[in-house]
């Protein structure tokens, strides 16, 4: 809850969303006041996903955008997801590092993290089970443990 400064609305008490992605607001006189009249709680954001980055395959506890290490060699500053207020791009989130001037917007990020991940072996651990006895008789014959001929 914040209070209004501005001539229109000097004092007067609002309601806005904790999550920058997220811009909605309500007076709190009529969330009030639309509760009472509906017995039910006021307006409430309804999650579908990353409040941070606005994705929906994670939340935002998970957020991959959020505090990561900066990109530029030597720098160990750490790049936050930020929302623009400029007029031009009023909305678009970016990251910014905050010990070196690296700048990125998130949509850029977001395809060379696709790009990136697309052309990444994947990693993968294979697990064998076989008891020692057989092994012991495959080392004792002289054969590959993985032969084709099995």
């Amino acid at each position: 809850m914040l209070t209004s400064n501005t001539d229109a609305n000097p004092g007067r008490k609002f309601l806005t969303c904790q999550y920058t992605i997220c811009r909605s607001f309500q007076w709190l006189d009529e969330a009030v006041a639309e509760s009472i009249s509906t017995c039910s709680t006021p307006k409430q954001h309804i999650s579908e996903g990353c409040f941070e980055c606005g994705a929906t395959d994670h939340w935002h506890s998970k957020c991959p955008w959020l505090k990561i290490p900066c990109r530029v060699e030597g720098c160990s500053g750490v790049r936050k997801l930020k929302t623009s207020g400029k007029k031009c791009s009023r909305g678009e989130q970016f990251l910014r590092c905050n010990d070196c001037p690296d700048f990125q917007w998130l949509k850029d990020a977001k395809k060379e993290f696709e790009d990136h991940k697309e052309s990444t072996p994947i990693n993968a651990r294979i697990i064998i089970e076989a008891n020692v006895a057989d092994i012991c008789a495959k080392i004792d014959k002289g054969l590959g443990l993985f032969s084709s001929s099995q």
